[in-house]
This record gives C-alpha cells, structure tokens and sequence, in this order.
C-alpha cells in the first residue's frame, strides 16, 4: 500500500520533490501562522516578519509604512541575515518608490509587483543593490493603501 501511495508516475514529481514541495508548504503555513500571531500582539512583528521572508524564500526583505501627507516612509521590520557580508549594502531602506515611482499611490491593497512590471525597471539603485548582493528579483506586495498610509512589503531574491 506505502508503495502505490508513492510510485513514480511518468510526469509526476519525485519522492524526494514532494518532500521538499510539502517542506516549502508547511514554512508557508507556519509563516502565515506567525504573521497572523503578530497581528493580534500575541508575536513580535520583526520575528513574525523574518518567518514570512523566509517561508517565501526571501533572502531580503523590508516591510514599510508610508505616511502619505508627510511623504515619510518608516522601516517597520527588516528581514536580512546576511547584512554583516553584504559588501556594504545592507538593506535599510525602501526601493519601492525609487522602482515603481507614482504608480505606488495609485497601489490597492493586495497589489503583487514585480520589477519587470516597473515603469523604472532599470533603476540604478535596484541594479547597483542587486550586483552587490548577488540577488536577481525583487517584488512588492501592497498591503494596505489608504488615504493616509501605504503598508508594503519589499522582497529580494536570489
């Protein structure tokens, strides 16, 4: 019975695919979990956002708030383990706005961009910090956009 629930198929994964697949699954879950603990102040955010950077498979990440009227954005958590051999570029700052330029105020909440989907997707702050940290994509997820903050979150990836 073991064997028929895990015989290969022609076109299907390996063994071995599945058990990576379903170990990438349940980091998401458990990332998602501590999200939603850190909504409800029963986790730290800063801790609750490194696990969703890393159950997405981040290596980088930034979540944002930006105070509309004032133009002032606000660092809430960093996600970057690797900043002490990081060349001398650490993550410490948005990119978003630099990349993406007036279209994040028109963003909605839920709104996924990838750097391919800028206006500016070759902007020189992007593509120096990429060469420095051997990271090839970057994209932003809107999570709330309202008249008086904008809440992102900035991923960087291999």
């Amino acid at each position: 019975m073991v064997i028929k629930m895990v015989a290969h198929h022609e076109g299907s994964r390996s063994v071995s695919e599945e058990i990576a697949l379903g170990a990438q699954q349940s980091r998401i879950v458990s990332a998602i979990a501590s999200w939603c603990e850190a909504l409800h102040g029963s986790a730290s955010l800063k801790s609750a956002f490194s696990d969703l950077c890393i159950g997405l498979g981040a290596q980088a990440g930034i979540l944002v708030r930006t105070r509309r009227a004032l133009g002032q954005v606000n660092r809430i958590a960093i996600h970057d383990p690797k900043a002490e051999q990081s060349c001398g570029r650490p993550l410490r700052f948005s990119l978003a706005e630099s990349v993406f330029g007036t279209d994040m105020d028109g963003a909605r909440a839920g709104t996924i961009w990838h750097e391919a989907d800028a206006c500016h997707s070759d902007d020189s702050l992007l593509k120096e910090f990429q060469a420095a940290r051997g990271f090839r994509e970057f994209c932003v997820l809107v999570l709330a956009s309202g008249p008086v903050n904008r809440d992102h979150i900035e991923l960087h990836f291999n």
